[in-house]
């Protein structure tokens, strides 16, 4: 595992074990803002008004809000 996908999956778990609102930033710039509820190899689940599903590949930044 390399060091810094360590520090990303530690970040995003504290993240859903807090319950912290979010706001990500996708690399087409578009803002997403919500509580993460999961998180797989690929994959982040948002929970906002419509739970949404959102590629790794796609994110640009986290920011807990």
């Amino acid at each position: 595992m390399h060091l810094s996908t360590e520090y990303q999956e530690r970040f995003i778990s504290d993240l859903i074990a807090n319950q912290s609102p979010v706001s990500i930033y996708l690399k087409n710039g578009i803002k997403l803002t919500g509580r993460i509820t999961a998180v797989t190899k690929d994959v982040i689940f948002l929970n906002q008004p419509v739970p949404q599903m959102i590629y790794k590949r796609q994110v640009s930044t986290i920011l807990p809000q």
